[in-house]
């Protein structure tokens, strides 16, 4: 048997590991907490005044803390765990997030399992191992500090969560408008944002649906008619208007799905339905189908849903009593629903 040479010993390359920034704004435009290159030029400070060089930085921009499957923390756990990592600066703990119980867990036991050093300049918190403070003077007041710390930093998300929520229901009682993106047909005011104004292009489209509907075209026949033309989807139009995000919009085409939404969607009518409480306020906007044709089209749908004729008497089953069931011989009955 060979004998394992002893002249060249295995070379064992020890893995480089780096310091690291990292850096978390809730909304895109930035918050009570600066912006990200506030934080990166605090962070930068830190090595410079420690003479420790930030490799690099995890930005998360326009993340919740409540949330942790941001983007970049979930690669600098990945970088973490693959041992690139051994020291992890934030400018304050609600940085890393505001979950008491999730944040506990990082620095009790994901940090010191992997022997990390972290950093929150702002609190005066600098660990060894991920939780023992270097400061041994300052180890016990840490103990209780940081737990009250991270408290504090939930609690502060919970209750900006409720006054947003305070304002948008206020908002909706007084009929403005509160989503995010207008319904395909109409576009936010310039000169206020929480109005409704009919886009010139695809408000011509919602009319026509409706028109189409209120006519007798079933919904399969307004999606063949758009797809004919070549008409922009809300999804399409909305991209060409230079809205980002990610979003399914299968192979491009209308669908029943989409015509139908827009032919079910009180908005049109000029009536706000918003929020929790779905606060309802008429004559917010200018509709694009009058309200009695709209609910005239509803109740055309309900009786197609339920196989009602237009006198409100059943129609005729022409198969009653003639199918059977192959496996008990019994008699199939129709039943009515959605």
């Amino acid at each position: 048997m060979a004998r394992k040479s002893r002249k060249y010993p295995e070379l064992v390359v020890p893995v480089s590991k780096d310091t690291v920034g990292y850096i978390r704004l809730s909304v895109l435009n930035g918050d009570s907490h600066g912006s990200v290159e506030n934080q990166k030029f605090m962070i930068e400070e830190w090595g410079r005044q420690h003479q420790i060089p930030i490799m690099r930085y995890y930005i998360d921009n326009g993340f919740s803390g409540k949330r942790f499957d941001r983007p970049a923390f979930q690669e600098m756990l990945q970088d973490i765990r693959k041992g690139k990592i051994d020291c992890v600066v934030v400018k304050d703990l609600s940085r890393l997030g505001r979950d008491y119980i999730t944040v506990g867990y990082y620095l009790e036991m994901f940090f010191p399992r992997e022997n990390v050093r972290f950093v929150s300049i702002n609190d005066q918190f600098d660990t060894t191992d991920g939780i023992t403070n270097r400061d041994k003077s300052a180890y016990i007041q840490s103990k209780t500090r940081i737990p009250l710390i991270n408290l504090f930093n939930e609690r502060v998300s919970i209750e900006a969560k409720m006054k947003v929520e305070a304002v948008s229901d206020m908002k909706a009682q007084h009929g403005e408008f509160i989503g995010p993106r207008a319904p395909f047909g109409y576009q936010k005011s310039n000169e206020n944002p929480s109005q409704l104004v009919p886009d010139p292009v695809a408000a011509v489209i919602v009319r026509k649906i409706f028109e189409m509907a209120a006519s007798g075209t079933g919904v399969t026949g307004i999606v063949r008619h758009l797809n004919e033309r070549g008409l922009p989807t809300p999804i399409q139009y909305a991209r060409a208007h230079g809205l980002d995000g990610n979003f399914d919009d299968g192979n491009g085409s209308w669908n029943s799905r989409s015509v139908k939404y827009i032919l079910t969607n009180r908005t049109y009518t000029g009536m706000l339905v918003q929020g929790k409480e779905k606060r309802a306020v008429e004559a917010t906007h200018e509709p694009l189908v009058d309200p009695s044709t709209f609910d005239a089209i509803q109740k055309a749908f309900q009786a197609r849903a339920y196989n009602v004729v237009p006198q409100g008497q059943s129609a005729d089953n022409i198969l009653k009593g003639k199918v059977i069931c192959g496996c008990c011989g019994g008699k199939m009955q129709r039943k009515r629903g959605t």
